[in-house]
């Protein structure tokens, strides 16, 4: 009588553990869902561009989005910046890997996220990133890369091919403002040949004292961008 008493209870004990500890465990995954959703919505409510962009929010985004983010539903939107950390903690550890001090790994970082929250897909951007990684493309050179990337949405349709095209060029020794350039020459060519004209004007080379001079990132990536001018027709004199 005393054992099957024992045992009862021992039952009893072991049951009400188990209960507890699924509890538990229930309570424990509503907070994470609970710390991880805000988090999302914290990244998305801090994000700024990086120092230097001058860019600000494009016409129609819902805060540091892509476009068509209000038509997200909310699994999407969460899948989308779980995908941007995973991406960033990537590309962070492969600079890295690659003994890229502290400030070239947070550009390339913000180069990237700049250009993903602008509407290039994550994942390509982040071949084109690898590359440039590879390929020691660091400081304002990232940073270029990232904004011709950012310029390109709306007019490039097909992000995949484009990574494919800008790492050829990689590989070809493109580096610098020639990189660049080539990146709004390969988004306006290819519109070009879908059938859309590109839009008027071309990015400038820059000349070695202009880089020197530039006094900020954001001023060299104005002038990365910055459609030549007309020259001026010297004014004629008036007769006597």
């Amino acid at each position: 009588m005393s054992v099957k008493l024992n045992v009862s209870c021992i039952v009893a004990s072991g049951l009400l553990f188990c209960s507890a500890a699924l509890l538990h465990a229930e309570d424990a995954l509503e907070k994470e869902s609970a710390g991880e959703k805000k988090a999302e919505e914290e990244t998305v409510k801090e994000f700024t561009a990086p120092a230097g962009w001058k860019k600000g929010l494009k016409k129609g985004w819902e805060k540091n989005t892509p476009p068509g983010w209000d038509k997200f539903d909310e699994k999407t939107k969460r899948g989308w910046e779980k995908e941007l950390r995973y991406q960033k903690k990537q590309i962070r550890n492969r600079a890295e890997r690659n003994d890229w001090n502290a400030k070239d790994c947070d550009a390339v970082v913000d180069a990237y996220e700049f250009a993903v929250r602008s509407g290039v897909t994550a994942s390509h951007a982040r071949l084109i990133m690898d590359g440039c990684i590879v390929h020691g493309i660091k400081g304002d050179s990232i940073t270029g890369v990232g904004y011709a990337l950012a310029d390109g949405v709306g007019k490039e349709d097909n992000y995949k091919t484009l990574a494919t095209d800008i790492v050829a060029k990689l590989n070809q020794d493109y580096a610098g403002e020639k990189l660049i350039n080539e990146i709004y020459f390969l988004i306006d060519a290819r519109q070009k040949e879908r059938g859309k004209a590109p839009p008027a004007g071309r990015p400038v080379e820059l000349k070695e004292k202009d880089v020197k001079e530039a006094e900020s990132t954001g001023e060299k990536a104005k002038k990365l961008t910055t459609e030549k001018k007309e020259e001026k027709k010297p004014k004629k004199s008036k007769k006597k």
